[in-house]
């Protein structure tokens, strides 16, 4: 078990079925933890002792990341507004997430749905999304 819990593709496995309900409670704010964790930022890694992440586990937990930033960013009565376009912190992180594991070489399905959103937002809210100051600078995403 200790091996489990310093082995980063075992972190990001649960933090996928966290993210999903998937053999695991529905938990996206765990999934979150748990990238911290192989992502090595907030102070999560401090929680364990000896972690070695590769260059892929690095871009998979950006990707797990931007995904459950996306579940809690459409778990808000405010998703959809131009609110959420203009301030919601969840959605940000799911773009620079994407954007970041795109940037590290992996892309993935899930960093299209990041893309459709903000682009259907922006969309529906008269926003420069490409040349906009919030999202403009992800141009990996």
């Amino acid at each position: 078990m200790a091996k489990a819990a310093t082995h980063a593709g075992s972190i990001l496995e649960l933090a996928s079925r966290c993210a999903t309900g998937c053999a695991a409670p529905f938990k996206p704010e765990a999934a979150l933890l748990l990238t911290d964790i192989v992502l090595k930022r907030h102070g999560a890694y401090e929680r364990v002792e000896c972690l070695s992440v590769s260059g892929t586990d690095h871009a998979h937990a950006h990707a797990a990341a931007s995904l459950a930033f996306l579940i809690k960013y459409r778990m808000k009565n405010t998703a959809g507004t131009l609110g959420a376009y203009l301030e919601d912190a969840h959605l940000l992180h799911a773009v620079i997430d994407a954007d970041t594991a795109i940037d590290n070489g992996f892309r993935f399905a899930g960093a299209f749905e990041v893309a459709a959103v903000v682009l259907q937002l922006g969309e529906a809210h008269s926003q420069d999304v490409r040349g906009g100051a919030r999202f403009g600078k992800y141009k990996h995403l």
